[in-house]
């Protein structure tokens, strides 16, 4: 799914992946935040927080640098996430 061809079908993976709290797909996740498309960024970013993966943060904060307001915010919550549940 984080590969399919279909934008709408990465983000829906994404999503889905977060959701369930899927560890395995961590790694893809990671890769998931050099999409060319925002929302599958965004997407991604939120499902590392909601699985809370400490090993996403650095991938993060590069993340929080996009130029895209929108993206660069939920990697930001994204790592708030993360901190949180590191404690």
């Amino acid at each position: 799914g984080l590969r399919d061809p279909n934008f709408l079908v990465r983000c829906g993976s994404a999503i889905v992946l977060g959701e369930n709290k899927v560890r395995e797909a961590v790694p893809d996740l990671i890769e998931a935040l050099g999409d060319s498309v925002a929302s599958v960024r965004v997407d991604a970013a939120v499902a590392l927080g909601k699985i809370g993966s400490p090993e996403a943060l650095s991938a993060l904060r590069k993340l929080a640098k996009d130029p895209d307001a929108t993206v660069a915010y939920y990697a930001n919550w994204a790592i708030e996430k993360i901190y949180r549940r590191k404690g």
